[in-house]
């Protein structure tokens, strides 16, 4: 699986982008990682 490095949010999570676009669509669900 390819892993995002950067999101747009700035963070670098490390979720497959199935993942990462979930959380893309719902930030909130990262947002709690700052």
């Amino acid at each position: 699986h390819k892993y995002i490095k950067k999101a747009t949010f700035g963070r670098r999570p490390a979720f497959p982008y199935p993942l990462a676009t979930l959380l893309a669509r719902d930030p909130q669900l990262i947002d709690e990682e700052d």
